[in-house]
């Protein structure tokens, strides 16, 4: 048994090309683990990068996908390779090498985190993207001392988590989302402040808001025209922080006005950058404060299970509709 089944992206585009190969299982070195996946997400980030528009590159053919959970069954060697041995885990693929969608993930050690008791692999396959990247942008505002912030795209599992984080933590939050109908839906979920960027007057509504609230932060994921709207809305010396292009479109502003002449900022994030930043200590404390948080508000809302063949064959349909629940990819399916 030294063969694994694996998705392998070929070609970069609108239409990325797959295919489905048997590869040699890999062999962890030191510092390094051998990982049975079990469940991997399918991500917009995903999407983005088959798409060839995501900010990580790799050289392909490469197999995609950027975290899962699953068990570690070898070890490399070292204390903190050793000590994960037969461990269940979240985990990411290393920074230059396969993803998990595959049956077997080989990756650093540093980038493998115990999943706790009441953790299912379903629950935590992926925590070390939308949680993580929720829970690194809320503690963001903590450090800058931000009362009140705005969020865009409010409607898909990221935005519900940072809804519920910010909710938790008592500060308010200016929902955007772009339809009448997740308007509704985000205001029967008890969301007081939500504002529909199709409407008419969104722009004076966001700036009424964004003033009477003292909201000084924005978390941008569609970048596109969006950021300027944003920037503009909030006072003077605001800062937006820029962490995903689901427009599709670069960010269009007006530098000299926004930044010289109102003190903007603008600030990136990259979950990966910023987990990897941490110490593995650091990493510990944050993954568990992250489980202990989702065991009492979980927001886990699966769309559809599937296997690795079922990925390639639907990968089109699979990667629109995001925002009515989450595909997750059984690889030993």
């Amino acid at each position: 048994m030294n063969m694994m089944q694996a998705v392998v992206l070929e070609t970069q585009s609108d239409n990325p090309l797959f295919s489905l190969q048997e590869k040699p299982i890999p062999v962890p070195r030191k510092g390094q683990l051998l990982v049975k996946v079990e469940v991997a997400p399918l991500n917009p980030a995903d999407v983005m990068f088959a798409r060839g528009r995501y900010i990580q590159e790799k050289s392909l053919p490469v197999v995609p996908g950027m975290v899962a959970s699953g068990t570690v069954l070898a070890s490399g060697g070292g204390v903190i390779a050793n000590l994960m041995l037969g461990k269940r885990v979240c985990c990411t693929g290393l920074r230059n090498g396969d993803g998990p969608w595959s049956q077997y993930l080989l990756t650093n050690a540093t980038l493998c985190l115990p999943l706790s008791k009441q953790m299912s692999f379903e629950s935590g396959c992926n925590l070390l993207a939308n949680p993580t990247t929720a829970w690194g942008l809320m503690e963001h505002v903590k450090r800058g001392g931000h009362r009140a912030l705005v969020q865009n795209a409010s409607a898909g599992e990221l935005g519900l988590l940072i809804r519920t984080l910010a909710k938790s933590r008592k500060i308010p939050l200016i929902n955007i989302v772009r339809s009448k109908q997740q308007t509704e839906a985000l205001l029967n979920s008890g969301e007081k402040y939500v504002l529909d960027s199709t409407d008419l007057h969104f722009d004076d509504h966001l700036a009424e808001l964004c003033v009477r609230l003292n909201a000084t932060i924005s978390f941008d994921a569609v970048a596109g025209e969006q950021s300027s709207q944003l920037l503009t809305a909030m006072p003077e010396g605001s800062e937006l922080v820029l962490y995903g292009r689901l427009s599709d479109q670069d960010m269009k502003i007006d530098g000299l006005d926004l930044l010289a002449g109102r003190g903007q900022r603008i600030t990136g994030f990259s979950v990966m950058r910023w987990f990897e930043g941490l110490s593995f200590i650091r990493k510990m404390l944050v993954m568990n404060s992250i489980q202990t948080f989702l065991a009492k508000h979980s927001t886990l809302n699966i769309q559809r299970r599937i296997n690795l063949a079922s990925l390639i064959e639907n990968f089109s349909e699979y990667s629109s509709n995001t925002t009515k629940g989450k595909t997750l990819i059984y690889p030993q399916m």
